[in-house]
């Protein structure tokens, strides 16, 4: 008996912050691609262009950062975002989202819950992915999100940046 009280105080304690499927998330991600699937099935593999650009970020300690941009953005006129025309201001906002906060995640599943977000609304939120792992990709999928007025499926692939 005292043998087994020793060892379960001697054992490393397991980190409180750190969620059960963080050691395959951890890191930085860059997206490879995005597909949406319609609610009548039909599916797009370039909703956001042939190449759209982002970054996504798990910390150890249950952080995540994420920013996605549509392919072929047009630069604004300026470098001072808020002398740019209201149109510019308006492609910009329509073409790259981005959020951050902590994530929680089990073995198939990881939920961001967001704290700020390039949409306001997002902020507070909590967004539920589905999590698959292959061939050194990670791919995360949405239940149906309400994009555009329709109920859209979403599926986005990242993989680490060499």
């Amino acid at each position: 008996m005292l043998i087994v009280t020793l060892a379960a105080l001697l054992a490393p304690a397991p980190a409180a912050t750190e969620p059960p499927c963080a050691l395959d998330l951890i890191g930085t991600w860059k997206l490879v691609s995005i597909t949406r699937q319609a609610p009548d099935g039909k599916r797009d593999d370039a909703p956001f262009g042939k190449r759209p650009s982002g970054m996504l970020i798990y910390t150890a300690d249950g952080h995540t950062s994420v920013i996605i941009s549509y392919d072929n953005r047009n630069p604004l006129s300026s470098d001072d975002r808020l002398a740019a025309s209201v149109s510019e201001k308006a492609a910009a906002f329509d073409t790259s989202f981005g959020y951050a906060g902590r994530y929680t995640c089990s073995a198939n599943r990881v939920v961001h819950h967001a704290t700020t977000a390039s949409v306001p609304n997002w902020a507070g939120t909590d967004m539920v992915r589905i999590l698959r792992s292959a061939d050194g990709k990670l791919t995360l999928s949405t239940p149906p999100l309400l994009v555009g007025g329709a109920a859209s499926t979403w599926e986005l692939t990242w993989e680490r940046p060499k």
